[in-house]
């Protein structure tokens, strides 16, 4: 790799302009897309591997939220699972406003996974699960980032694979369409999740999960106060995201045909109190930001959703109109904390 990214660098420095091909703005970024760099923390800096939803038709989320797009109809995964799910390609914690941006992109950890190896530390839940499922995964186009569920316990390639210990996405080392298989955890909320909250172990939380809570200062009053007023009588986690996410689904209308918002307004506030319509981009940047308002970290997360449409005998068809941004949040259920 370091030979590689010597001669790189080599051909970059020694084309003069004029020599420099139609193509050669194409060739370098192709060079630098293969190479895979290490930060001084012994992590893996992915550069621009990392999934987002331009691919599928969307503006890219880290340099622009929003605005009106045309979704295409592209199959881009065909997936054998028992029922429909959703299925995460990148996670990103950081709002500014106007874009999401990931501070995981380094710390990576490098893992062999090969087929038949029995690696289960990924689901680090303590609790005791309802159901182990398994889904397997035919990318028909060229992915280097793997699409996991929810509580993914152990992949199955005989790839090379990069697993983000802390968002629990996960990479391949170059392009892939070769099948993978995953499987995951299911969890049964229990039935005494409306409890108060045990706060013992709530300032550790708060300070493991800095990031998920983060705030910038151009979060505006109003998007508190309406916070504020939704979960006024919410007693758990669990009430606050029903809360919450009730909230948007009631009063917002889903809508490709949106207008920018305007230069110097906050995304999340022109879409809760201006707009009033939006997709997934919208909403999910809404309902993260306030739940993290509300005190529960929470993260915005792009991917795929399938859905029952595209099931043929339990294999579904996943298009690039299936692509999806949504939530995760971090509660207490009752009995632990764990991500929903």
């Amino acid at each position: 790799l370091l030979i590689i990214a010597l001669i790189a660098a080599f051909i970059a420095s020694n084309i003069s302009y004029s020599n420099q091909g139609k193509h050669y703005s194409d060739i370098i970024q192709r060079l630098k897309d293969i190479i895979i760099t290490y930060d001084s923390r012994g992590g893996i800096d992915l550069g621009n591997r990392r999934f987002t939803l331009k691919s599928s038709g969307y503006n890219d989320s880290s340099v622009v939220l929003g605005g009106s797009i045309t979704i295409n109809y592209d199959e881009v995964l065909e997936v054998q699972s028992e029922k429909p799910l959703y299925l995460k390609g990148s996670s990103k914690d950081i709002y500014d406003g106007k874009t999401w941006n990931g501070t995981f992109g380094n710390g990576f950890k490098r893992n062999y996974f090969q087929v038949n190896d029995n690696i289960s530390e990924l689901d680090i839940n303590n609790q005791t699960p309802t159901n182990t499922r398994r889904v397997s995964i035919k990318p028909l186009s060229s992915y280097r980032n793997l699409f996991v569920p929810l509580n993914t316990a152990l992949i199955e390639t005989d790839r090379v694979v990069y697993v983000n210990d802390r968002t629990k996405t996960a990479y391949f080392n170059n392009f892939n369409k070769d099948e993978y298989s995953i499987e995951y955890n299911e969890y049964v909320m229990p039935s005494n999740y409306y409890i108060d909250k045990n706060r013992a172990y709530q300032s550790i939380v708060d300070e493991f999960f800095s990031e998920e809570l983060q705030l910038y200062g151009g979060i505006t009053e109003r998007t508190k106060n309406l916070v504020a007023e939704l979960i006024e009588d919410e007693a758990s986690d669990m009430d606050i995201v029903n809360a919450i996410e009730g909230y948007i689904s009631d009063n917002y209308t889903y809508s490709l045909n949106v207008s920018p918002v305007p230069s110097g307004q906050d995304f999340v506030d022109h879409y809760l109190f201006d707009t009033y319509s939006g997709y997934c981009v919208y909403s999910a940047s809404a309902v993260t930001i306030m739940l993290r308002i509300a005190g529960i970290p929470a993260r915005y997360v792009e991917g795929f959703k399938i859905s029952e449409r595209s099931n043929v005998d339990g294999v579904y068809t996943v298009t690039n109109a299936d692509a999806h941004a949504w939530t995760e949040a971090y509660i207490f259920d009752g009995v632990s904390y764990r991500w929903v």
